[in-house]
């Protein structure tokens, strides 16, 4: 256990030296996140639920069966037919995890903290870019989005593809807002080439976000004029690639047959997407969310109060994009109950967090506490 926790605390304290340049933030938050990896290593390290037990078991089986990394690139598609499931990608970041770290369950749980801290990294500067302006205001982000009761619990727990599917919205809505404005076309073009393997990847994690991505893309964007690079030339060339991309990708016809067969009425559905669970009426498999989901009850008003004053605020096109992917996001959840449990939400958790701020900074001005916030 010494061990496990030395190594949370020096590869997360290097880590996010290397992205905030700041000792005090890094020490803070390594400190932190070790704790909580320790606390709930101690409560639930032989306490799996379903899919992250499969996960490991069949990673650990893929590390057994091939002595050589290059089987497991080479031979993508084969692999996706042995393992038969859509999320081959996780399943060969589990094996690498396992392969560098260790083959005990919490390897991946370790990788997840890891790039639990980059994702943070991606949407603090996404907020900085947005919102605030210079370096304490990414610092401010940093912290709060590394700290955050939901990250911690989803990445330092369970083996889940949470934190990547969050690490690869993150580095979406970045690039995105980069190629945007950016002023050289080779540099566009070099980020939209990431943007496009990016897709590709999340397509085998949860395909219906990539269509998301790029429908609040659209919406965000459409009348942003790009010197001679139209965005909306951009998402046709996006377009066909993800379509051909889609051919590619194992049982995909199934998969969104499986999402057709789920459709619920998005009236019950949307309540239940953003408040499940109640409390106090979590199941034991999932006692170690307790914490995060009565803080989430609690803030929840902030949330609405920070949403609504977001959105009259709403200047920029990029506020524009991100209240298209927001709506657009928890209409589809809304209206499929497989997809409305609170693991779900972790991917739009540092938005959550963005309308709390703006709720706390809107109610603290009215009461004269402070008399401004950008």
């Amino acid at each position: 256990m010494i061990y496990l926790a030395s190594v949370v605390f020096l590869f997360t304290f290097l880590l996010c030296l290397l992205l905030t340049k700041s000792y005090y933030i890094s020490f803070i938050v390594s400190v932190l996140k070790t704790f909580f990896f320790s606390l709930f290593f101690l409560l639930y390290f032989q306490h799996h639920l379903t899919d992250d037990l499969k996960y490991y078991e069949e990673a650990l089986s893929l590390i057994n069966s091939y002595n050589n990394y290059n089987d497991f690139f080479s031979f993508y598609f084969e692999l996706s037919e042995l393992l038969k499931t859509n999320h081959t990608l996780f399943f060969l970041y589990s094996a690498a995890s396992i392969a560098i770290i260790n083959e005990g369950y919490y390897s991946i749980v370790l990788m997840n903290i890891f790039l639990s801290c980059v994702s943070t990294y991606l949407y603090a500067k996404v907020f900085t870019h947005l919102f605030v302006s210079g370096d304490k205001g990414f610092k401010f982000f940093f912290c709060l989005l590394a700290l955050h009761p939901t990250l911690i619990t989803w990445s330092s727990v369970i083996a889940l593809k949470e934190v990547l599917v969050l690490l690869l919205s993150g580095g979406y809505f970045y690039l995105t807002i980069i190629i945007i404005r950016s002023k050289a076309t080779w540099e566009r073009l070099f980020y939209l080439i990431i943007i496009f393997f990016i897709l590709y990847l999340m397509l085998d994690l949860r395909f219906y976000l990539v269509f998301i991505f790029l429908a609040a893309t659209y919406f965000g964007f459409s009348k942003y004029k790009l010197k001679g690079w139209n965005l909306l030339y951009l998402l046709l060339i996006a377009g066909i690639a993800i379509f051909i991309s889609l051919s590619f990708i194992p049982r995909a016809e199934n998969a969104f047959s499986l999402f057709l067969k789920n459709f619920s009425n998005p009236l019950l559905g949307l309540p239940r997407f953003l408040l499940t669970p109640l409390p106090f009426s979590i199941e034991f498999d999932y006692s170690f969310i307790l914490f995060d989901s009565i803080l989430h009850w609690l803030s929840f008003p902030l949330i609405l109060v920070g949403f609504t004053i977001f959105l009259l605020d709403a200047k920029s096109k990029e506020v524009l994009f991100f209240t298209s992917f927001f709506f657009a996001l928890i209409l589809v959840y809304s209206m499929f109950e497989t997809l409305q449990g609170p693991r779900h939400r972790v991917q739009i958790y540092p938005l959550f967090l963005f309308f709390q701020i703006k709720g706390v900074v809107w109610i603290a001005k009215s009461l004269g506490f402070v008399r401004a916030f950008k």
